[in-house]
């Protein structure tokens, strides 16, 4: 058995428990409270990597694309994901809605990739931090916050409507393709399922 990686060498494991990848390995019987606290720690490992993935995905896929300009399809065997398209939409959430902008909301962590999803089609990246910081304060669901943003982003500032943004989008689509500009025409493409995903 191999042992865990760095974030789960931090849990606070009790003396005579071992933690492998496939395994938890008890060397003595555990006071009740000590089995209360390593549930505790478990419990909050696997809610910090469901929740996380996404951002963690998106934030190194960016970062590769930044130093390396790797394409999505060298890294599908090496996340092991579904469908490129789910890394893409990474990748765009991520870039949409980056760290700095997520530590600033929230320095604890807490917003639900969810939310960065819901929010990451508003143009103003100020509205778009602003957006995601209210439903957050407001303890706004799911749910709620999706049926708010389509209000917020109902009309564009310059006062475009979602559709003339749509179909500049697709303009500009159309020609990063003429000009064979494969990496903005991916981009551009990825808004556009996103945003009408949301309608």
């Amino acid at each position: 058995m191999s042992d865990l990686p760095i974030l789960a060498q931090v849990l606070p494991l009790p003396t005579g428990v071992r933690l492998y990848s496939k395994a938890l390995v008890f060397d003595r019987d555990l006071e009740w409270d000590e089995y209360k606290i390593l549930w505790d720690a478990l419990q909050d490992i696997r809610y910090t990597a469901d929740h996380n993935i996404p951002y963690w995905m998106g934030d190194l896929l960016n970062k590769i694309e930044i130093q390396y300009g790797e394409t999505y399809a060298q890294m599908v065997d090496l996340f092991d994901v579904e469908s490129i398209q789910s890394l893409r939409n990474y990748k765009w959430i991520c870039g949409r809605v980056p760290p700095e902008m997520r530590m600033e909301i929230s320095p604890r962590g807490d917003i639900p990739f969810t939310f960065a999803k819901i929010a990451a089609p508003i143009p103003d990246p100020e509205d778009r931090k602003n957006a995601i910081k209210a439903a957050i304060e407001e303890g706004l669901t799911t749910r709620e916050f999706q049926e708010r943003v389509p209000n917020v982003r109902a009309r564009i500032k310059d006062g475009r409507t979602v559709k003339e943004e749509m179909e500049e989008i697709l303009s500009a689509t159309f020609e990063a393709i003429a000009r064979k500009d494969w990496e903005t025409a991916a981009g551009l493409v990825d808004k556009a399922i996103i945003m009408l995903k949301r309608l």
